[in-house]
């Protein structure tokens, strides 16, 4: 009897531990969905040209469609504009890619991070966990695009698991 209330006792366990894994699935999902739907929303209103968010606990990326940015970019992002070592943030002249495409660093304020390439360019915004990364076209004014962006980082806080 008492192995019994023991295996009855593992399978609800195993059960909790199987829809708790479930539900994070799905508020995952839900999460890229929310990201995914003000991205396209800003792009359709012409705000911006494209956008991503780069969660530096697990060094994933939600981008707007189109956009791609590559493990090695992340991780160059990451390091660009978290890591505490002055030496190894983002200068002047310095290049940041981004889906392939190398913008040239003007500006690091320690908040945000900018650079350009011709007349498009890329603003990056340290948030509370993860990183908001918008792109504007030569058709965008910049300071536009500065103002998406902090709406966007206003709008989300929560950090992908």
């Amino acid at each position: 009897m008492r192995s019994l209330a023991t295996a009855a006792l593992i399978v609800l366990l195993l059960i909790s531990t199987i829809d708790t894994a479930v539900l994070k699935r799905l508020n995952k999902k839900s999460h890229r969905g929310i990201w995914k739907e003000r991205f396209d929303r800003y792009i359709a209103d012409g705000k911006i040209a494209n956008a991503a968010v780069v969660f530096e606990k697990n060094e994933t990326y939600i981008a707007s469609k189109g956009w791609d940015l590559k493990k090695g970019e992340v991780k160059a992002i990451l390091n660009g504009t978290t890591n505490p070592s002055a030496r190894e943030q983002y200068q002047y002249g310095d290049p940041i890619t981004v889906n392939g495409v190398e913008y040239i660093c003007f500006l690091n304020d320690l908040t945000r991070v900018y650079g350009n390439y011709g007349r498009t360019g890329i603003i990056m915004a340290k948030m509370k966990g993860y990183i908001i990364i918008v792109r504007y076209n030569a058709k965008q004014r910049p300071q536009d695009t500065l103002s998406t962006l902090l709406e966007l980082g206003h709008n989300e806080g929560e950090e992908e698991d």
